[in-house]
């Protein structure tokens, strides 16, 4: 362990501005702004229940239904029609707050959004509950 000192006058700066957002709800996403490369996001929960997203494009011929249908829970074992190796993901955030951080999108085109917290009393991950939505990315 180590002491410092910190000393002047506090600051009244903010958090920097992204230049995309992204709010995580129970059991949904809405997103405006993303752009192919590194995006600046501001990621809010509205929820009361954490969530986190992690950002997966589609693969070739790939539709929401399809990727919605992997996630079943009667659908254990199908394998999504994603490309995981390129995910981009934040960290879990409670309900009521939000962050700003990196996430990095590679290519053009449809990207799933999904969160794989489960509720504070437990149950089945959030994507098993639907909480899967769809970016185009440009």
């Amino acid at each position: 362990m180590a002491s410092f000192e910190v000393k002047g006058e506090a600051g009244g700066g903010g958090l920097p501005t992204g230049s995309a957002k992204v709010e995580a709800y129970e059991y949904g996403f809405r997103a405006s702004g993303l752009r192919t490369g590194s995006n600046t996001i501001e990621f809010s929960d509205t929820g009361r229940e954490p969530h986190h997203l992690i950002a997966v494009p589609y693969k070739p011929g790939a539709t929401l239904g399809a990727v919605r249908k992997a996630f079943r829970r009667e659908q254990s074992g199908a394998e999504p029609p994603l490309d995981f190796e390129h995910a981009s993901n934040t960290a879990g955030i409670d309900g009521g707050t939000k962050q700003i951080t990196e996430l990095q999108l590679d290519e053009p085109g449809n990207y799933a959004l999904l969160c794989f917290v489960s509720d504070r009393k437990g149950g089945p991950p959030h994507v098993a509950q639907g909480m899967i939505a769809e970016a185009t990315v440009r």
